[in-house]
């Protein structure tokens, strides 16, 4: 059958569909701390794993590592403190913006004496 354009296609309502069941059946694995396997399949996880890169890429010119996952929180504000001055490129914004997010979530950042580092501030995102 031909049709002029999509509009001339029925669209399916609810009733027009078989009832489905729609569970989540979870099998914790005891091969890693958060117990999580496929965790690198499908949904937001690739946005996660972008973030990592991202956050990996511009602290490695500072020679700040942190590859290990999971990058909780404390494990890299412990990383990023030791931090000499920051210039404009962009993993100074990246650990300023890190660092912002650490504060965001009750990390005291106030106590690393950021006075004396230097960020373009057009470079930032936010109003950092």
């Amino acid at each position: 059958m031909l049709s002029g354009s999509f509009l001339d296609y029925g669209i399916s309502r609810a009733d027009d569909l078989p009832l489905f069941c729609v569970e989540h059946a979870e099998h914790p694995t005891a091969g890693n701390p958060l117990r999580i396997k496929g965790g690198d399949e499908g949904g937001i996880v690739p946005a996660t794993a972008a973030v990592k890169n991202a956050v990996c890429d511009a602290l490695a010119q500072a020679d700040v590592d942190v590859r290990p996952m999971p990058a909780m929180p404390a494990v890299v504000w412990e990383k990023v403190r030791g931090i000499g001055n920051l210039s404009t490129n962009a993993w100074g914004v990246m650990a300023i913006f890190t660092l912002r997010l650490l504060e965001a979530q009750g990390y005291p950042i106030e106590d690393m004496n950021l006075s004396n580092r230097r960020v373009e501030r057009s470079l930032l995102p936010y109003n950092l």
